[in-house]
């Protein structure tokens, strides 16, 4: 990584690690979070220069945006009790990936198990602990989906299916958030659509390493080159160019590569 850029990272690292520290005011109109960041997933470990875009709203309720590195604990300030979806967006290059997130304030009364390992001095509770997940980002994505279409995602029970994403543990990315947005809206989501869909064994070209934008993605089994995909359409990521999956029905397989 760049010596610069290692450094700059750093350095909003330590600062807002510090920021942690700082007790809240009794009373006070604004709240104090320490933000636990998610660890760079194995599958993502040939990414150049790999790092998380966190974007949440400040205690003023101005939009923020700051770069820092992957499993950072980051200290911010919110408005009080009032919701809102922190976006962690990983991003390799210009290239940016599925993000982790949670939902606030949702994520305090009901913690999502399994996102986060805590380590020392990460305890979950105290003053305001959260972890980013990849499943939480799923979930603060459907809630910006929302808020776009003019509803209040808090409407609906975020509890419920935190939990049910949470018990079913696979890639909730096989249902984009603008479609489970819509039949949220309409009243036609059951908790069914977050089943894994059936998969289909599709070999990849070599040479990889082939990247999903979800780091919940099945990977390749190893040394074979081949994954499970869906039907519908798949998206890689390599060194030089993209690859496009593409699965019909009877799970047969078109792939196009594409230069970056």
């Amino acid at each position: 990584m760049d010596t610069f850029l290692s450094k700059a990272l750093l350095a909003c690292s330590l600062a807002a690690f510090i920021g942690c520290s700082h007790p809240d005011a009794l009373f006070s109109p604004k709240q104090g979070l320490c933000l636990d960041l998610p660890a760079l997933p194995p599958s993502w470990s040939s990414l150049p220069q790999p790092r998380l875009l966190l974007e949440w709203r400040d205690g003023d309720g101005r939009a923020r945006k700051e770069f820092y590195p992957f499993g950072s604990r980051v200290g911010v300030e919110v408005p009080r009790g009032r919701p809102q979806s922190i976006m962690a967006t990983p991003y390799a290059g210009d290239r940016a990936f599925f993000p982790a997130g949670t939902r606030y304030p949702t994520a305090m009364s009901s913690p999502f198990p399994g996102e986060c390992q805590a380590g020392p001095g990460r305890g979950h509770g105290g003053r305001g602990d959260i972890c980013l997940g990849w499943r939480g980002g799923w979930l603060a994505a459907l809630c910006l989906e929302l808020e776009r279409a003019g509803l209040l995602p808090e409407s609906f029970n975020l509890e419920r299916l935190a939990m049910e994403l949470f018990r079913r543990r696979n890639d909730p990315w096989f249902l984009a958030p603008s479609v489970a947005a819509r039949k949220l809206a309409d009243g036609s989501f059951r908790v069914g659509l977050l089943e894994e869909p059936e998969l289909f064994p599709a070999r990849l070209p070599s040479p990889g390493p082939w990247l999903a934008p979800s780091a919940l993605a099945p990977s390749p089994l190893e040394g074979s080159g081949i994954v499970h995909l869906p039907e519908g359409m798949s998206l890689f990521w390599g060194a030089e160019s993209d690859l496009v999956v593409f699965v019909d029905e009877g799970g047969q397989c078109l792939q196009v590569t594409r230069p970056r």
